[in-house]
């Protein structure tokens, strides 16, 4: 039940968050981050989204993990120290990028109001 309460408190103080126009000058929320490994030259990118948005695999990381918090602030040039699954690695931030728009489709249409409404008996 506390479970269910905490739930039911975070969807209604969510609301939705516009990511267009992000300021690239940082890393920020709406931001898609190249990193460069210091010792391996190898890149990696990341995507910063909302607290809920994420998709590991893709390397969609809300602003709340550990690599968005340590990724947040940080202009290009800069380097920061990440733990990897080898332990820590330095990586230089080499570009910031923002976010394309949203190209998804709703998966279905809301009524519209006034066919919400019930017709009214003749």
């Amino acid at each position: 039940m506390r479970r269910k309460a905490e739930l039911e408190h975070m969807l209604h103080d969510a609301r939705g968050t516009s990511f267009e126009n992000p300021d690239t000058s940082r890393v920020s929320i709406g931001t898609i981050v190249t990193l460069r490994n210091a010792e391996t030259n190898n890149e990696e990118t990341y995507t910063i989204l909302g607290a809920w948005d994420g998709d590991p695999d893709r390397h969609v990381i809300s602003y709340q993990t550990a690599i968005g918090q340590a990724l947040l602030g940080h202009e290009i040039g800069e380097t920061i120290s990440l733990n990897t699954e080898h332990g820590p690695a330095q990586f230089t931030i080499i570009l910031i990028d923002p976010t394309p728009p949203d190209q998804t489709t709703p998966a279905f249409e809301l009524p519209s109001e006034a066919a919400a409404e019930p017709a009214a008996a003749s």
